[in-house]
């Protein structure tokens, strides 16, 4: 398939790793089942990079209900410009490497360099604090620990003001302070400890949740029910409307897209349960920000260029809870929407009915012997029977004729 456009070609090979052998040991297929998406750049200067290459494995069942998503994601990362994202380093951020493995975000990171974006990090060697690389698509800052100074935070400003997109998780255990983030937008971030009756049992503080609103990055959970959708978070802050009102930007949109059980509360007293003075209350626990479209009048304050995610609790992107429930869905469509790589976000995994039966060892056992003893048996009794009943018939029937016959 050639792009004349980009002067670029990309080849979609399907090839028999058994029959044709040179070939897939070419293009570096091992075994059947197996589509390579490769495309070649001619303007990358870098060998290693000129040529992309990404595989969708069409084999098991559950292959094929997600083959229309992984094909798409698979064209596009070979045909498009690769993306950079930068997470920020030296504040106590959840490491991506370490020994305790349930830490980290590994997961989370190694995902986007599967897809071919490029994981870099701010710090200095990469220009921070004096700037934000030239080559960033979006900055993501996970649960820092250690506030950042006030160049460090002048220059976050900076780069949110002319338009960049960030991906902040927090943390209401580390407090950091982003209130010269958020109060651009009239947001505050409270790191106080959410209870609710939604959580996990005996762990009030880790909460479930299932309160979505329609948004691009809820778009895939809102397909299906309240009872088959849910998010994870062990441990979670919210946010709420500042009181300043004193945004810098006058054109945007601010969507909540993610709430607690209206059952919740704040745990003043931190004994782990809910007091008197503690009443119920639905907490905002992720907030998404862009630029507002349409043709309303022009506002006194500049309108905002980028876009922005903030989310109450940064734990859910850790190696140990981002495999539950739609905690890898969401924040994986963050991530696409914030670089507006929306292409395929609302391609869903087909659906089907599954028609499996699942038994006991005694029910096999007992449907074995029955199908390959008891059944077989029935069937040649009935067989041998019938048999013996139409002679017996037909004998009874020959023998009227004769009596018939002898009396006329």
């Amino acid at each position: 398939i050639y792009d004349s456009q980009r002067g670029t070609e990309m080849v979609v090979c399907v090839c028999n790793a058994i029959k044709e052998k040179d070939r897939a040991v070419e293009k570096k297929v091992s075994s059947n089942g197996v589509i390579l998406f490769e495309s070649t750049d001619p303007d990358e200067v870098d060998l290693e990079k000129r040529t992309k290459r990404r595989t969708v494995s069409v084999v098991t069942e559950n292959d094929l209900k997600k083959m229309e998503r992984d094909f798409v994601s698979a064209i596009l990362n070979v045909t498009q410009k690769g993306k950079t994202i930068y997470f920020s380093v030296g504040h106590g951020e959840l490491p991506y490497s370490g020994p305790y493995i349930e830490q980290l975000t590994s997961s989370f990171q190694d995902e986007f360099k599967q897809q071919g974006y490029s994981i870099k990090q701010l710090d200095p060697e990469t220009g921070f604090p004096d700037s934000i690389p030239k080559d960033a698509d979006l900055v993501a800052i996970l649960a820092p620990s250690k506030d950042f100074n006030s160049r460090e935070k002048a220059t976050l400003k900076k780069y949110v003001s002319k338009g960049g997109r960030l991906f902040l998780a927090l943390d209401p255990e580390r407090k950091p302070d982003f209130d010269f983030i958020l109060n651009m937008f009239n947001l505050k971030y409270r790191p106080s400890a959410i209870l609710s009756v939604a959580s996990m049992k005996g762990y009030p503080q880790s909460l479930v949740v299932f309160k979505y609103s329609g948004h691009p990055i809820t778009s895939e959970a809102m397909q299906y029910s309240e009872r088959e959708r849910f998010s994870f978070f062990p441990g979670a802050g919210f946010f709420e409307e500042s009181d300043f009102k004193n945004a810098e930007f006058g054109k945007m949109n601010k969507s909540y897209f993610m709430y607690s059980n209206v059952r919740s509360w704040v745990d003043k007293i931190r004994n782990g349960k809910q007091d008197k003075s503690e009443p119920n209350k639905e907490f905002k626990l992720a907030v998404a920000i862009e630029e507002k479209s349409g043709n309303e009048k022009q506002e006194s304050a500049p309108a905002f260029k980028g876009r922005l995610i903030a989310f109450a609790d940064a734990n859910f992107l850790t190696n140990q809870f981002i495999g539950i429930g739609f905690n890898h869905h969401i924040a994986s469509n963050a991530i696409k929407w914030l670089l507006e790589d929306e292409s395929i976000m609302g391609i869903l995994p087909h659906k089907w009915n599954e028609g499996n039966v699942k038994m006991t060892n005694s029910q096999e056992y007992f449907v074995f012997y029955f199908m390959v003893f008891v059944w077989p048996f029935i069937i040649l009794f009935s067989g041998t029977t019938y048999v013996r009943l139409r002679r017996k018939r037909k004998k009874n029937l020959a023998s009227e004729i004769s009596q018939a016959e002898d009396t006329e």
